[in-house]
């Protein structure tokens, strides 16, 4: 028996901007304008998207229960530079990976939840894999540091590319008054890394297991930029991407999926316990995510 579809059509702009969008009839109107005008020249990709979420219908629910999700094959998706087909390719695409990648109860999970725990890295915190719902212009899912009240502290959104690609398009902290508290704390907590560059290195984990290039966006071509503190000064990724030893190459800095380890015979003394505490939690996150994921 088949299954009944769950999308008749594409969202129109009624369903998109009046019944779920914005309340202002100023920013109501010129979304609309815009979703016109996108309609058009997404063409029949539209159609193709709504057949792909129909046969694909785990995932179909996260458009459900935010059809602004669309919104990704209309306008921007991981990269500025894709065109409506490669947006279309590479959302279709970053679905049918995430089935091959991770068991089928932790796909369950992921639609359900809307995160699963894959490291607990100490009493407080953990390293868990998200639905990304902060944009979909970044992407689906992300790996966020989570605290013991489910907060989510920082995350990271990522796409899978049709090259074998393991695309990293956003990273986000905490903000406000409490913000250098918490990275301060994070960082003892993570035995002196930084939490931002601590997702890289879970980041090279995943992709080695599960055999992909790992990449991360230019700031060039981040499908949205946003601004860091009251100087409204942007996160400079080329420079992030730099110190993590990134290379550019084909338009995209490619990162190692290896960790780097120093020898701990050239650390000095008093920072060698950290550092012997830091490669443990290393070595217990490989063993934690691998047992997540297909290999």
């Amino acid at each position: 028996m088949l299954e009944k579809r769950i999308f008749s059509h594409f969202p129109n702009a009624v369903e998109m901007y009046i019944q779920n969008g914005d309340k202002r009839v100023l920013k109501r109107c010129r979304n609309i304008l815009r979703y016109f005008f996108a309609r058009i020249y997404c063409g029949k990709k539209t159609a193709i998207m709504v057949d792909f979420l129909n046969q694909n219908q785990q995932w179909a629910r996260l458009f459900q229960k935010d059809i602004w999700r669309f919104n990704a094959l209309l306008f921007k998706y991981a990269d500025k530079r894709f065109s409506v087909k490669q947006r279309l390719d590479a959302i279709c695409h970053n679905f049918e990976e995430m089935d091959t990648q991770i068991k089928e109860l932790n796909c369950q999970k992921l639609v359900e939840l809307g995160t699963i725990k894959l490291v607990q890295l100490d009493e407080e915190f953990s390293l868990n894999l998200d639905i990304y719902d902060i944009d979909p212009f970044e992407g689906f899912f992300a790996l966020s540091l989570v605290d013991s009240n489910q907060c989510h502290l920082y995350n990271a959104s990522f796409t899978f590319l049709n090259k074998n690609q393991l695309l990293i398009t956003c990273g986000q902290g905490p903000k406000g008054v409490k913000a250098q508290d918490i990275v301060r704390n994070l960082t003892k907590k993570l035995h002196g890394i930084r939490p931002m560059y601590l997702l890289v290195e879970a980041f090279r984990l995943l992709a080695q297991g599960m055999n992909k290039e790992l990449m991360g966006i230019p700031l060039k071509y981040q499908v949205k930029k946003r601004c860091y503190g009251s100087q409204k000064v942007y996160f400079d990724y080329n420079t992030f991407w730099q110190e993590n030893e990134a290379t550019l190459i084909n338009g995209y800095w490619q990162l190692s999926s290896q960790i780097t380890r120093r020898d701990l015979n050239e650390v000095i003394a008093k920072k060698r316990s950290m550092y012997r505490k830091r490669y443990a939690m290393f070595d217990w996150m490989e063993t934690e995510i691998m047992k997540e994921i297909k290999v």
